[in-house]
């Protein structure tokens, strides 16, 4: 066989070798595979190929990639990091209950935590501020806050920490949350929003 013939005779290999780089997608290249496979003969057709499907598919997988990759630190507090918190009441700090209101009725709050309820209202974070003071009777707290979340186990104040950081806000979390407070004793107040 001539050099130049063989740089055109298709095998099952090259088939693989090309269909791994740049086939346009419109090439089948199962269906040729399954027909030099079943001949003894290699197959002497020719294909084209097209090297900006490659480039489609790198750039799409960098992207990907790329997202899934970033991650958020949180600050995390303990009953002990939190008892000194609503003792001192730094200005920078908003304690944010996120259980609904009807819980903090029958047991009562942490002192100075305002009630934002998350399951009733996930959009809180998202509504314009009139809205925001009209539902919770307060004013929506500002973007240069730290919003420090609790609930009854603190599965709904890591949800609603979330969506405040996804609208902007600065967060921390207590994952003890309200259970936790009762647990080891820490002061209870009836009075809230």
């Amino acid at each position: 066989m001539s050099s130049h013939r063989i740089a055109s005779i298709i095998t099952p290999r090259a088939v693989i070798r090309a269909s791994s780089t740049s086939v346009p997608r419109s090439f089948a290249p199962s269906a040729l595979l399954t027909r030099c496979l079943a001949s003894a003969q290699p197959s002497t057709h020719s294909f084209q190929t097209h090297r900006a499907t490659a480039i489609e598919i790198a750039s799409r997988r960098v992207f990907s990639s790329s997202t899934l990759t970033t991650q958020e630190t949180v600050e995390v507090f303990d009953y002990e990091k939190m008892k000194k918190l609503v003792a001192e009441q730094p200005e920078e700090y908003i304690i944010v209950d996120a259980r609904e209101r009807g819980e903090l009725v029958q047991t009562g709050t942490i002192p100075s935590a305002v009630n934002i309820p998350i399951a009733s209202s996930p959009d809180s974070f998202q509504i314009h501020n009139e809205d925001f003071e009209d539902r919770f009777g307060f004013e929506r707290p500002e973007k240069d806050k730290i919003l420090l979340f609790f609930c009854k186990a603190g599965v709904r104040s890591h949800a609603a920490a979330k969506l405040a950081r996804d609208a902007g806000w600065k967060t921390a979390e207590y994952p003890g949350s309200w259970v936790d407070w009762v647990a080891k004793g820490g002061d209870i107040t009836h009075s809230f929003n």
